[in-house]
């Protein structure tokens, strides 16, 4: 068994080929295979005929049962094809057959020995005829190429689809270097099924001089801070994957994506305010809370931290209208918890994520701490098995007391990412951020995160209320 080159007289079609039903004869496994796509068929004719066949694939063949030829198992297709290539009479589709004389005439490869791998049984061929059609399966099959990866290949530098490589190959790099497992996500969608349509945006120059970035050859380079072109760039992904979903048609002309460009420097507006050195804001001689950003000074003596109604009433106000802004839990309310838990949340809400990333990093961990810890005590909650100190067994505990069928829907994206360890919300990426120089939180991760663990503070809040028997 092994490597073995035969003639095409020796080689024989499966009549049991799962292409199609099974069949008794030859002409009837040849009718078969021409039937199921004579397109598709006259396609892969004309390509052995120019190229001849690859040498990547070998054809798996097992001997006839009287020993005298050989059945093949695997390139019934390639086979059919040489046949046709060979003797194009033998196509049944009257209307192809023409079709296939012409490539026969045209061709400069007609192989008349085929490479093949001979197996002792159809058993043996088995799992090499899985991998090779029974999709990806996690990796051991063909994982086929995405169309960034199809660029990457067949392209060269400057074409659109070139720059859109290059483009996401930049915030690649990025959400590598930070563990950003939402903008690994939001990448690979768009490398997936909007690799083409980002092209039309990444090809155009206004939008590259918007977002703040050139492309010389394959080469990637900011021309403003590498922070601001990533914040912009991961807006434009999230717009792609989210309900709004850009589509070919918002995108297709000039004037479609100059005012799509014009939306987006409205909506960065504010972000866009940001001093270009960070640290500018961190100067201990100054006070670290600017005039308009919404952050109240503590301890002013006319703060209303202490007062409920006034938390309350800071908690209740009016989201902004659309875009929703960049803004920790927004819509979210604690106000059947603790005073000290109510004021945390109001004060976390008004902090504008893209000034302070890093605090909110911290921050959105503390919340969501304090309140799954609260909820346990108030509502009496037995404690995560074996008392398992993480934060995730007492969020996945909270998870059950809430849900104990284990089945809601509200909260089936956060069951699936926080036990997941690349997750971008699991807790131990919560921790990363504080302990980690490699994470780096982004406005738009962290506002991602929040979001997501909203549902669980407002179901929270709403089981701390009906212990504590508030209306």
């Amino acid at each position: 068994m092994g490597d073995i080159t035969l003639p095409l007289s020796k080689l024989l079609l499966d009549e049991q080929n799962p292409r199609h039903r099974a069949v008794t004869n030859q002409d009837a496994a040849l009718k078969e295979m021409i039937r199921r796509g004579p397109s598709k068929m006259l396609a892969l004719a004309k390509d052995i005929a120019a190229n001849g066949l690859s040498p990547i694939d070998r054809l798996i063949v097992v001997k006839s049962d009287d020993g005298k030829k050989y059945v093949v198992l695997e390139g019934n297709r390639r086979l059919t094809a040489l046949r046709l290539l060979n003797k194009p009479q033998l196509c049944s589709d009257v209307t192809m057959r023409p079709r296939f004389e012409a490539a026969a005439n045209d061709a400069t490869h007609t192989p008349k020995r085929v490479r093949c791998f001979e197996v002792s049984s159809r058993d043996e061929a088995r799992p090499l005829r899985d991998r090779r059609h029974g999709g990806e399966m996690d990796g051991v099959g063909v994982v086929r190429w995405s169309a960034m990866q199809r660029t990457r290949n067949a392209t060269s530098p400057g074409h659109q689809e070139r720059v859109a490589l290059v483009t996401l190959d930049w915030l690649d790099a990025k959400s590598e270097a930070g563990a950003n497992q939402h903008l690994a996500d939001l990448l690979e969608e768009v490398a997936e099924s909007k690799f083409t349509t980002f092209g039309r945006l990444a090809g155009d120059p206004d939008f590259r001089v918007y977002c703040g970035f050139d492309i010389k050859g394959d080469v990637f380079t900011p021309t403003d801070s590498s922070e601001r072109v990533l914040a912009r760039l991961s807006l434009v992904l999230e717009d792609f994957r989210s309900e709004r979903s850009l589509t070919v048609t918002e995108l297709k002309r000039k004037g479609d994506r100059e005012r799509y460009i014009n939306e987006l420097r409205t909506r960065t507006a504010g972000a866009d305010e940001v001093d270009a050195d960070p640290d500018d804001d961190l100067d201990t001689n100054e006070d670290p809370v600017d005039e308009g950003t919404g952050l109240e000074e503590s301890g002013d003596e006319n703060d209303d931290a202490d007062s409920d109604s006034g938390a309350e009433d800071e908690a209740d106000s009016e989201p902004d209208p659309k875009p929703p802004p960049m803004k920790l839990f927004l819509g979210a309310k604690l106000n059947h918890g603790s005073t000290r838990l109510r004021h945390i949340l109001n004060e976390v809400q008004k902090i504008p994520l893209n000034r302070y990333p890093n605090s909110a990093a911290a921050l959105i961990r503390m919340v969501i701490e304090l309140a799954v810890m609260e909820a346990h005590d108030v509502c009496q909650w037995p404690l995560p098995p074996e008392r398992d100190p993480k934060l995730r067994a007492y969020v996945n505990n909270a998870l059950r007391q809430l849900d104990p069928t284990m089945k809601a829907a509200r909260y089936l994206d956060l069951r699936q990412q926080l036990n997941q360890r690349d997750s971008l919300i699991n807790t131990v990426t919560l921790n990363a951020f504080l302990h980690s120089s490699t994470y780096q939180p982004s406005a738009p991760n962290m506002r991602t995160i929040s979001d997501t663990y909203s549902v669980l503070l407002t179901d929270l809040n709403r089981a701390i209320g009906e212990a504590k028997g508030d209306a």
